[in-house]
């Protein structure tokens, strides 16, 4: 016997490491509108990325979708499953020309420009992972159900980074950096579903699974 199966998923993606401009308040006065070299140490300064909680990380839509076949005569089914999700996140900042802002992603000597300079960053990414599984279920009790279940997990995820900064750094449009880092995987993919009856048809489940995959990173960056 074959059967489908479809969730709606909605996800919020965090990742460290995106962080692309610092914002300095040095205690010395400097004259606005002049470029001035970066004085270390940095004296007051904030990082911009992405905030360390849930407030600036979007929340994306998703899914998963499945075909699977179930053995009858012994309970065993197969079942090959592809979960996707796009992920989008962008920030931004500027200064009220109180500060000096100090981009991350600069190639040459970072220049200090003062004023209202102003930076942004987007981090997108595709995430896609295919898992065929083999399961068969064990009924502990009535109200009790276990579903061991095994097999390999692909995976695809294409990563893209953007910071780009004001025309303050280049008269023309600005300055930008761009990155993208993207990585295929597969392994063995192992994981446990149980569902717990209650009465009046009622229950609840809860599902557990691991992977470990070999990996290759391609990484690109201008």
């Amino acid at each position: 016997m074959f059967y489908f199966c479809g969730d709606f998923l909605l996800l919020q993606a965090m990742e460290d490491g995106l962080e692309y401009a610092i914002s300095d308040s040095p205690c010395d006065p400097l004259i606005v509108g002049i470029p001035q070299e970066l004085r270390l140490p940095v004296t007051n300064g904030q990082t911009h990325g992405f905030s360390t909680d849930h407030r600036n990380w979007h929340w994306n839509p998703g899914f998963r979708i499945g075909v699977g076949h179930l053995q009858r005569n012994d309970e065993w089914f197969h079942e090959l499953v592809w979960t996707h999700v796009n992920i989008t996140n962008s920030t931004s900042m500027s200064l009220d020309g109180t500060g000096r802002l100090i981009p991350l992603w600069m190639t040459q000597r970072p220049i200090v420009i003062l004023g209202e300079p102003r930076a942004s960053c987007r981090w997108a990414a595709d995430f896609n992972t295919i898992d065929c599984k083999v399961a068969t279920g064990y009924h502990i009790s009535r109200y009790l159900a276990f579903t061991p279940h095994f097999g390999l997990r692909f995976a695809i995820i294409d990563q893209y980074y953007n910071a780009q900064y004001s025309s303050q750094w280049n008269e023309a449009d600005g300055a930008g950096f761009n990155a993208h880092n993207d990585f295929w995987g597969i392994g063995g993919h192992v994981g446990l579903d149980t569902e717990w009856a209650l009465a009046c048809n009622a229950g609840f489940y809860a599902d557990f699974s691991a992977s470990m995959l070999y990996g290759w990173f391609c990484v690109s960056e201008d």
